[in-house]
């Protein structure tokens, strides 16, 4: 006896599921994909084809009303959002998507100061910036000491401030030697002795 039930869902083009009354987002590059989800009691293990692609909270909706429950994450569209910045405002999922309560009052200060477009690419390029940096909190924080101290905010310097310095190798200083004729004949008359 299992203790799981299997159900189907497809990706929507929003990079959503919907399972028992509830809304997930997943990652966008599933978009389309049906996915075969095992739904325990506490946790959905969303596989495609046999392999785990992600395991999500489980949210529960309440039975006695008929409203849906939702579970968004932010982390699974916000590279979508990115090309598009001005779906977030028309988002169904757009209070959701914003993590807490410390980027409602970045989002309700930016798209009350700024032009429409100019705030809904200032927000994602926030929330891009956080998922890719790992720097949810600090960057809120900051964002909103700036508010506070009538500083203008500026997405390029946040993200010169917040970007971690790339691990790459520096190529340039890669020392490659190259050997003379003379050593490949000798390694080749080598082989036929």
């Amino acid at each position: 006896m299992s203790d799981y039930t299997q159900v189907q869902a497809v990706v929507t083009s929003s990079s959503t599921i919907d399972v028992r009354r509830v809304t997930y987002t997943v990652p966008s590059q599933l978009q389309g994909q049906t996915l075969q989800i095992r739904l325990y009691d506490d946790r959905l293990a969303c596989y495609l084809g046999c392999q785990l692609i992600i395991t999500l909270h489980r949210v529960h909706a309440n039975r006695m009303s008929t409203l849906r429950a939702r579970c968004v994450d932010y982390h699974h569209v916000i590279h979508s959002l990115v090309k598009k910045p001005q779906a977030f405002r028309y988002s169904q999922l757009r209070d959701d998507l914003l993590p807490n309560n410390n980027y409602r009052k970045i989002w309700q200060h930016v798209d009350h100061m700024m032009e429409a477009k100019v705030a809904c690419r200032f927000i994602v390029g926030l929330l891009h910036l956080a998922a890719t940096q790992d720097c949810e909190e600090a960057l809120a924080t900051c964002v909103l000491h700036k508010i506070e101290a009538k500083q203008s905010l500026s997405l390029s310097q946040l993200q010169a401030q917040f970007t971690k310095p790339s691990n790459s190798v520096d190529v340039s200083k890669v020392n490659v030697m190259q050997h003379t004729l003379q050593e490949y004949d000798e390694l080749i008359q080598g082989e036929n002795v």
